[in-house]
């Protein structure tokens, strides 16, 4: 909000050099640009080798997603001690609304939230679906810390649970049937 009354009360003039101090100012926006550059050719490198990291973490929420939560962690051993409640918060970011309502945004969503089994959820059931894919992605960490499964069978396993999990939920409730009594005789 304080950017955008700021920008409207501009005149829209450049500031003057001395006040600027251009060449520093500029020379630090290169350098934030790279090292920017820089770490997104490093995730990128990362993301292709998480396949080997963490496989079964990989099966279930991708290889983009497996990359920002261990990132985000600190690495996997730490990813694997984290509880469930905490996973689902990883690389969450509170989103600024500038005075709009809140009632629609999402909280506690993190990285979760850009899986392609959480975007093919329904709204209605993304809350269920955030607490499972953090609870099955922290049981997949815990496999990749110890070195378990490297072929990443654990991983496909949980990641058909969830989505059996979410066809379920889906699903109607079965009907009830309506029991018939016999007449009592008096």
């Amino acid at each position: 909000m304080v950017v955008s009354v700021t920008a409207s009360i501009t005149s829209g003039k450049p500031l003057p050099e001395e006040n600027l101090k251009i060449t520093i100012t500029i020379d630090a926006c290169d350098r934030l640009l790279i090292l920017d550059l820089e770490k997104n050719n490093a995730l990128a490198f990362l993301e292709t080798r998480m396949g080997y990291i963490s496989p079964n973490l990989s099966a279930i929420v991708g290889s983009c997603c497996c990359c920002k939560a261990n990132d985000d962690c600190g690495g996997l051993s730490d990813l694997a001690k984290m509880p469930a409640c905490n996973v689902q918060l990883l690389c969450a970011k509170r989103k600024t609304l500038a005075g709009f309502s809140s009632a629609t945004s999402q909280l506690h969503i993190g990285f979760v939230e850009q899986t392609e089994i959480f975007q093919s959820t329904p709204p209605s059931l993304s809350n269920r679906a955030c607490r499972l894919l953090a609870t099955k992605s922290t049981l997949a960490a815990r496999v990749d810390s110890i070195r378990g499964y490297p072929t990443g069978e654990t991983g496909r396993t949980l990641r058909d649970e969830i989505l059996k999990k979410i066809k379920n939920w889906q699903e109607p409730p079965p009907t009830k049937a309506t029991k018939v009594f016999p007449c009592s005789r008096f």
